[in-house]
């Protein structure tokens, strides 16, 4: 029993020492059922749509972000209030998944703020033509 007491302790002290792998953990799994639905909702998932990753944090934090969101192309449209935002168009997929939450969790460990997540525009999905 104490033995299992002294791994539960050090598992959640490991967990915590590391940022990078707790972001990964906790933004895939979601990140991968958004795709999912987007696939059960027969959405084309070659269509390049406007993705926005959030992140929180102190504002000067938040500084240190820009300039590898902006070497990866994202524009950079509020940072402000704890908040930056950052958007850029893609055609997302279970692989841009695996390839960009690392990446944003990498940035957010590196600048000691939040990775809060992603979410993608697919109004323009629904938008049908009344036209005869």
């Amino acid at each position: 029993m104490a033995l299992s007491i002294i791994m539960t302790m050090f598992s959640s002290s490991m967990a915590m020492a590391d940022p990078y792998g707790n972001c990964i953990a906790a933004k895939l799994n979601p990140s991968l059922g958004v795709i999912a639905q987007m696939t059960g909702d027969k959405l084309d998932l070659s269509h390049t749509r406007q993705v926005s990753q959030l992140f929180l944090g102190e504002n000067e934090a938040l500084k240190s972000a820009r300039p590898e969101l902006l070497r990866l192309g994202y524009a950079i449209t509020e940072q402000s209030g704890g908040r930056l935002l950052a958007v850029q168009s893609f055609s997302v997929s279970k692989a841009w998944v695996g390839k960009v939450i690392p990446q944003m969790c990498k940035i957010a460990t590196d600048a000691s703020i939040e990775y809060d997540g992603w979410d993608i525009d697919v109004a323009a999905d629904h938008i049908t033509s009344d036209k005869k």
